[in-house]
């Protein structure tokens, strides 16, 4: 019989999960700052993770989003999702991709998405002439460590929503 918790369901479908790793949770009330094996690899090592970033009406480079790279290593943006719940009240694009700075345009993971409509948008489906399915963003405090969301064309009033955005840690 599989173990309970998260190895116990990784095992269950055909993960190798090493059998001196911790599981997520240890008790109730507190959760372990180390993950199971899988395959050889650290789950926090190979999971995505989702940072959730307000969008805004604001008109400048990088005023619609910006988001930091908070950890010491490069991470890999293998996703990124914009959810306009109320679009812009007039015609307005959007450009989306790493940069050296929250105030600085880039389109090379979403390239002029019409944000003039409510929607989901994102870098896979809607990534336009310029935008990549992944790109590398420098560790934290690095030469581009941002993923910024800007004005491309129009402009951004009303516009409400979340930029959501998924990486992997790349590891040194």
């Amino acid at each position: 019989m599989a173990g309970r918790g998260t190895a116990g369901y990784l095992r269950q479908h055909g993960f190798n999960v090493d059998g001196n790793s911790p599981d997520f949770i240890k008790s109730k009330n507190e959760i372990r700052t180390s993950y199971p094996k899988v395959d050889g690899a650290f789950m926090d090592e190979i999971m995505p993770i989702v940072a959730r970033v307000a969008l805004a009406a604001v008109d400048t480079a990088g005023g619609v989003f910006s988001f930091q790279n908070p950890h010491a290593e490069p991470i890999l943006v293998t996703k990124l999702i914009l959810d306009v719940t109320t679009e812009s009240t007039g015609a307005c694009t959007l450009d989306c991709g790493p940069a050296a700075n929250a105030t600085t345009l880039n389109d090379t993971l979403i390239d002029a998405a019409n944000v003039a409509t409510a929607g989901v948008f994102d870098n896979i489906d809607d990534q336009g002439t310029n935008g990549l399915a992944t790109v590398k963003v420098a560790e934290n405090g690095g030469a581009a460590d941002f993923v910024t969301g800007s004005v491309a064309s129009g402009a951004s009033a009303g516009i409400v929503g979340f930029a959501y955005i998924e990486y992997i840690k790349l590891r040194r």
